[in-house]
């Protein structure tokens, strides 16, 4: 395998809950993200077409 580019990649998330009726309680809102970065990988040992 040999290096073939950077990468990176973001996740948003909004979690909204509703009121639970058997004990009249509400956990809240939140806002959150995951990301992840690195570098992507390309198998030399296949035939390429393009973007290679």
């Amino acid at each position: 395998m040999a290096p073939h580019r950077f990468t990176a990649d973001v996740r948003l998330m909004y979690d909204d809950t509703f009121e639970n009726l058997d004990t009249h309680s509400q956990s809240g809102r939140e806002l959150h993200a995951d990301y992840t970065r690195g570098w992507g990988l390309r198998d030399r040992s296949r035939s390429c077409t393009r973007n290679c």
